[in-house]
């Protein structure tokens, strides 16, 4: 299987009211991490079930987004509803979708040159579609667990 990456929904409100948002995510992460990017290599729907289940654990999730969708992850934005699909990177097929309620932003940074080497490092080769001013790390702060959707 291999390489995992996806897209999120995000449901959160701003001055004009409720707001819904298509994101990509290249990675993700369990707690405040942007080393342990588990979804770069992923065995089975087992391993998506213990990234999610860590995150839940450290009340916290990491991803790397595609730069488009990161005015969905402003900093300290609350968000309504969550629901992240991870799909097989090679094939392009649904692997599972995760939801969670009640989340908070409590990182957003852009992937600089100076930090890409870093990320690229952890996983000793390049995350496909990451590049420096092209994705941020976003950490969201979990206050209900993330559930697998059927």
């Amino acid at each position: 299987m291999g390489r995992v990456n996806g897209q999120a929904r995000v449901e959160y409100r701003d001055a004009s009211g409720p707001v819904t948002r298509q994101v990509i995510h290249f990675a993700a992460a369990p707690g405040d991490s942007q080393t342990d990017w588990r979804t770069e290599n992923i065995r089975g729907i087992n391993d998506l079930t213990r990234l999610m289940d860590d995150a839940n654990k450290a009340k916290k999730l990491t991803l790397i987004v595609r730069m488009d969708g990161v005015v969905a992850f402003a900093p300290n934005r609350s968000i309504d509803f969550l629901s992240i699909q991870f799909n097989d990177a090679s094939s392009g097929g649904k692997l599972a979708i995760f939801s969670a309620k009640d989340l908070t932003v409590v990182k957003s940074l852009p992937v600089t040159k100076e930090l890409l080497p870093a990320v690229q490092r952890a996983v000793n080769h390049p995350i496909a579609g990451v590049e420096a001013g092209k994705a941020q790390i976003v950490s969201l702060q979990v206050s209900q667990p993330f559930t697998r959707v059927p």
